[in-house]
């Protein structure tokens, strides 16, 4: 479970909550007129990760790019401050550039980068085909895991994806002409 740091929740507080917490049932009963009866508390062999949530962005450039020339991938990593009720950066973790061609269906994880001290992610690639860039974070044992929007980049002269085939002809058959007679003459 990840908890984001907005300032209208009030249920965590503190870094520190990030850990594995016990299961309880609790149960509470009360008048009609609303005044407590009784409450009875049980705790549960079950447990739950609660974690800080996180996030990263990505820019990639230059937009577009020419085949064979360098794309700078930039990004930030930040996480959840429950304290403070913001996102701080988020340094000293190994994050994964992944890229993914247009057309295809899935990323490939290009390299990893470790985070500086501010949180700030910097690589570099050679350009080859059109596609998506983007930084995952796996998270942690206090910090779940994010994985950025994607950046399109565009490269003018590399040859665009191959058109999915479809099964059949690859046209319509020709439409003949017939010769319509009229029996009144």
């Amino acid at each position: 479970m990840f908890i984001d740091p907005h300032p209208a929740k009030y249920s965590v507080d503190s870094n520190s909550d990030a850990t594995t917490w016990k299961t309880a049932i609790g149960l509470t009963l009360f008048t009609r007129d609303d005044q407590l009866k009784t409450h009875e508390t049980e705790t549960r062999p079950y447990t739950v990760q609660l974690k800080r949530a996180a996030r990263t962005t990505t820019n990639a450039t230059p937009e577009p790019v020419s085949k064979g020339k360098k794309v700078t991938v930039t990004g930030k990593v930040t996480r959840a401050n429950w304290g403070t009720k913001k996102y701080d950066a988020y340094s000293g973790r190994t994050v994964s550039l992944q890229f993914r061609a247009k057309g295809a269906k899935t990323y490939k994880t290009l390299k990893k980068a470790t985070r500086n001290g501010t949180g700030n992610l910097r690589t570099t690639v050679t350009a080859g085909v059109d596609g998506y860039y983007r930084w995952v974070y796996y998270g942690n044992t206090t910090t779940g895991a994010a994985t950025s929007t994607a950046d399109d980049v565009d490269y003018p002269d590399a040859p665009p994806p191959a058109a999915p085939r479809r099964a059949g002809p690859a046209s319509p058959p020709p439409v003949g002409r017939t010769r319509h007679t009229c029996p009144h003459g």
